[in-house]
């Protein structure tokens, strides 16, 4: 058996190479090689030549899914290929479409990531991320400790088949039968701890059971999940620093929400400081800028709602200045963040009772929505707007 490489192989039709690259720029901002035609061949490189074993030696085949690469021969040679090399195959449905008979065969036992199951396409996408950085952790961590023989490569690839199948259950009932999910979860991380190799995503399995956990209130049930993953992103560590850092400051941002719900201010404070360490020593301190500014705002809340207004104003104007940052690259996108990050300061100044700075942070909330309409020719900020003004009205009535 060929030797699986830390790489994911994007399979797409021809007609949709815009949308394919995007995904593509994605996973590469994210640390996640990719094999994608014909970016990934040489000059004087034939096409048949070198694509099947990119198919068989990938980490993940990416499928991008569409009524055009159902039609494609390109694609349907290169999904053959994965299937009869037992890739694990991420089908990503990026235009809704029927899947035909003749791909169903390939990916019925893989959950399609598809638009109507996620509130937004940048959810789905980041799910698709997720997804792609674990099975490259294992793969990564698989090559650092060969094997002795070909029936030991065999054997991971039945146990990685069977967490797989194990994962894409506990997926299926998340948002549907919560109790289905939690038991499928527990049996992907029982399975994943079986193998050193398979670690990254018991790490995953964690961090999204911990989110079951408090969602449905069983905050003791999440601790313990969150504090078990940074056990294990503590044991991988020395493989990829950057990578199981990043996931250990989502488990201690988590475990901050769950100190909040459970009313355990100090412990609150303290993760949620923790995870602000990590994520500002990593290299790409923008990657995760929107991370840190939740972080950031969750601080500021704790701050003004026991009265240490100093303390919530810089936690706020911090968060702010992340917001910013992050317009300044896709307004769209983080805009009304900016301007709600505005509102919850302009809040605190209320219960501070400076009523002159809070009228003047809602209308600057205010001026992010405008910018925003004139930009994307959306009036659909208009009801933010008309709740802000109602709230400079009423502090103006209690001048």
């Amino acid at each position: 058996m060929s030797k699986k490489k830390s790489y994911v192989f994007i399979s797409y039709s021809g007609n949709e190479s815009e949308a394919a690259r995007k995904i593509k720029d994605i996973l590469v901002e994210n640390g996640i090689e990719c094999w994608m035609a014909p970016d990934s061949i040489d000059a004087g490189e034939r096409y048949n030549e070198v694509l099947p074993p990119a198919v068989r030696n990938c980490a993940a085949f990416i499928l991008m899914l569409s009524d055009e690469a159902q039609k494609s021969k390109y694609v349907s040679s290169e999904l053959s290929i994965a299937f009869d090399s037992d890739r694990i195959i991420l089908p990503f449905m990026f235009k809704e479409c029927e899947i035909g008979d003749k791909f169903i065969v390939y990916i019925k036992e893989y959950q399609t990531l598809k638009p109507s199951s996620f509130n937004s396409v940048e959810d789905m996408t980041a799910e698709l991320v997720r997804r792609a950085q674990s099975l490259v952790m294992d793969s990564e961590i698989s090559a650092s400790e060969p094997s002795e023989d070909s029936a030991k490569d065999e054997s991971h690839g039945k146990h990685l088949a069977e967490i797989i199948k194990l994962y894409n259950e506990a997926l299926k009932y998340t948002s549907t039968n919560t109790e289905k999910a939690e038991r499928a979860f527990l049996d992907t991380i029982k399975c994943a701890n079986k193998s050193r190799r398979t670690l990254s995503t018991t790490i995953d399995c964690y961090i999204k059971l911990a989110h079951l956990y408090t969602v449905r209130n069983s905050c003791d049930d999440a601790e313990q999940c969150l504090l078990k993953c940074i056990d294990v992103c503590n044991e991988l560590r020395y493989h990829k620093p950057e990578f199981y850092d990043s996931q250990k400051a989502e488990a201690y941002r988590m475990l901050g929400n769950v100190y909040v719900k459970t009313a355990s201010i100090n412990k609150a404070i303290v993760n949620y400081n923790l995870a602000l360490n990590i994520y500002t020593s990593l290299n790409d301190t923008t990657k995760y800028a929107y991370k840190m500014a939740e972080v950031h705002g969750a601080l500021g809340k704790i701050y003004a709602d026991y009265g240490v207004y100093g303390d919530a104003g810089e936690q706020y104007g911090l968060g702010i200045k992340l917001f910013e940052r992050l317009v300044n690259i896709k307004s769209e996108k983080y805009g009304l963040d900016l301007s709600l990050a505005k509102c919850r300061l302009a809040e605190m100044y209320c219960k501070k009772g400076d009523k002159l700075s809070a009228i003047e942070t809602y209308k600057q909330a205010i001026s992010v929505l405008k910018e925003l309409m004139t930009s994307n020719g959306d009036d659909g900020y208009m009801p933010y707007i008309d709740n802000i003004n109602k709230s400079i009205e009423r502090i103006k009535g209690e001048i």
